[in-house]
C-alpha cells in the first residue's frame, strides 16, 4: 500500500540513536543531592529531562506525561495543518513533519513511533526499532482505524467544523497510545479495554479544547 511506503520514508526522519544520546547526558552539572525539587529542576533544565527520567525514577512520571502531552498536541496540530495550512507555523513548530509527506497517516504514525522511543528512554528501557518492534507494529496497526474515522468525520462536516473532530481524534489516539506505552514500560502490562475507552473519551475532549484554542488564535471568529 502507498501509505506504508510513505511511513517508510517518514521513519527516516526518526533517529533512535539521537534519543539514546539525549537520554545519556551526564547529570553532574544539573543535580545536587536528594531530596530534589523535581518540577523546579525540570523547568530549569528542560534539555536534561530525558536523562533525568532515565536515571532517576522520581522524574519519570512527569517527564513521560510531558512527552505524551507534547506529541499528542503535535499530532493534533498536524491534523489541523493538513486542512488549514496556515494554522500551525506561527503557534508551534512541528519541525520534522515536513510537507513532503503526502499522507497525514504517515506523519502521525511516525510521530507516535518517536514518542515510543522517548517513553522507552525515559523509562530506562532499550530504545530502537529492533528492541521495540512489537510496540511499533502495534502503533502502525492501531492507527489506521481512528485516522480513517477522523477523515470521514472531517469530510462529512462543513468546512471549519470538521477540523475539530479530526484534530481531537488525532490527539486522543496519540494520547491513549502514549498511556499504553507508559503502562507497558512501567508495569509490564497493558491498559484494560475499559481504561482505554475512558482515557480515549477524556482525551477527545481535551483534543477538542486544544484544537479550538489553536483555531481561535489564528481565526478569532471561530467558536
Amino acid at each position: 500500500m502507498q501509505v506504508f511506503g510513505q511511513i517508510q520514508i517518514a521513519i527516516r526522519q526518526v533517529n533512535p540513536a539521537k534519543v539514546r544520546k539525549e537520554a545519556a547526558k551526564p547529570l553532574g552539572a544539573v543535580l545536587g543531592g536528594p531530596p530534589w525539587d523535581v518540577g523546579g529542576i525540570l523547568e530549569e533544565y528542560p534539555d536534561f529531562s530525558l536523562a533525568l527520567a532515565r536515571s532517576l525514577p522520581e522524574f519519570r512520571r512527569p517527564v513521560i506525561e510531558a512527552i505524551i502531552r507534547k506529541v499528542s498536541r503535535e499530532n493534533a496540530l498536524f491534523a489541523l495543518f493538513t486542512a488549514l495550512p496556515d494554522a500551525i507555523p506561527s503557534i508551534f513548530e512541528v519541525g520534522w513533519a515536513a510537507g513532503e509527506f503526502a499522507s497525514d497517516t504517515a506523519v502521525l504514525t511516525v510521530n507516535q513511533i518517536r514518542m515510543a522511543f522517548l517513553i522507552a528512554a525515559a523509562s530506562g528501557q532499550e530504545v530502537g526499532f529492533k528492541a521495540q518492534k512489537r510496540q511499533i507494529g502495534a502503533i502502525i496497526a492501531a492507527g489506521f482505524g481512528w485516522r480513517a474515522l477522523a477523515r470521514e468525520l472531517a469530510g462529512k462536516i462543513p468546512f471549519g467544523e470538521g477540523l475539530i473532530p479530526k484534530a481531537a481524534i488525532a490527539y486522543a489516539g496519540t494520547y491513549v497510545a502514549g498511556l499504553g506505552l507508559e503502562r507497558y514500560y512501567g508495569m509490564g502490562g497493558a491498559l484494560t479495554a475499559a481504561q482505554r475507552e475512558a482515557a480515549y473519551d477524556k482525551a477527545v475532549e481535551g483534543g477538542k479544547q486544544f484544537a479550538r484554542w489553536v483555531l481561535r488564535r489564528k481565526h478569532p471568529a471561530c467558536p
